[in-house]
């Protein structure tokens, strides 16, 4: 099984698995880790090494990032090399739930399908359009 570890920012991270048990149940594949901003960036790259080294005993995963540029995606980049991990930024619930759905997927090929659905998921709504249709405002 190949599981999903949100790193992200002042409880994001942690918002999002919850709500992804909420969803699927408490069986789900993944686990959060996030940033607060009063930790020191070497405390925060330490924790962060630590706790993937955890959950890597556990088999295989995919690092899914908040924010790409930012220090919990940059440090999960630099972290992840020495240890083969897949990392995709830009995390959003869909593509969380995908990647739990689809946890009997090989990481390289599950990073490429939370992806692609976490970018299907993102969507205007009939009622955004409405608002700028005959106005001359680009949709």
């Amino acid at each position: 099984m190949t599981r999903c570890l949100v790193v992200g920012h002042s409880g994001l991270a942690a918002a999002l698995v919850r709500v992804a048990r909420e969803i699927v149940g408490p069986e789900a594949g993944c686990e959060a880790f996030d940033f607060f901003f009063e930790q020191t960036l070497e405390r925060i790259e330490a924790d962060l090494a630590r706790w993937l080294d955890e959950q890597l005993d556990r088999g295989p995963a995919v690092l899914l990032t908040d924010l790409p540029g930012a220090t919990p995606h940059n440090l999960s980049v630099k972290l992840a090399g020495s240890r083969g991990l897949e990392v995709v930024t830009g995390v959003n619930l869909p593509m969380l739930l995908r990647g739990v759905n689809h946890a009997d997927t090989e990481p390289a090929e599950l990073a490429r399908m939370v992806a692609a659905g976490g970018l299907r998921a993102i969507e205007r709504s009939a009622a955004d359009r409405s608002r700028t249709e005959g106005s001359g405002e680009k949709p």
